[in-house]
């Protein structure tokens, strides 16, 4: 039976490889497992941002809040996605 890790290998093996581990994590190291997903976030949105052309003027940009706040504003994710990303952020950096 196909997972959705094996549908997103095909489309982005690096951010499957960062979901899986920070999926293996989550019981005995809750705050590495924060910080992969972090990581898996940013990689899914600098994907989205790339894939829509959308474009940022300097590197500090590249922020979480600043790509999920683009990426929302250009209609690329629904505001529920943007929920469950920033939650997501928040609870990566809570971590």
């Amino acid at each position: 039976m196909k997972t959705n890790y094996d549908s997103l290998i095909e489309h982005n093996e690096r951010l499957a490889k960062q979901c899986i581990a920070a999926d293996a994590l989550v019981k005995t190291f809750p705050e590495k497992a924060a910080s992969l997903y972090g990581k898996a976030v940013h990689t899914f949105l600098a994907v989205i941002c790339c894939n829509n052309d959308i474009a940022f003027d300097r590197t500090k940009d590249l922020t979480l809040v600043n790509m999920i706040g683009a990426a929302y504003s250009y209609g690329v994710i629904s505001k529920y996605e943007k929920g469950v990303l920033d939650d997501m952020r928040y609870a990566a950096y809570l971590a």
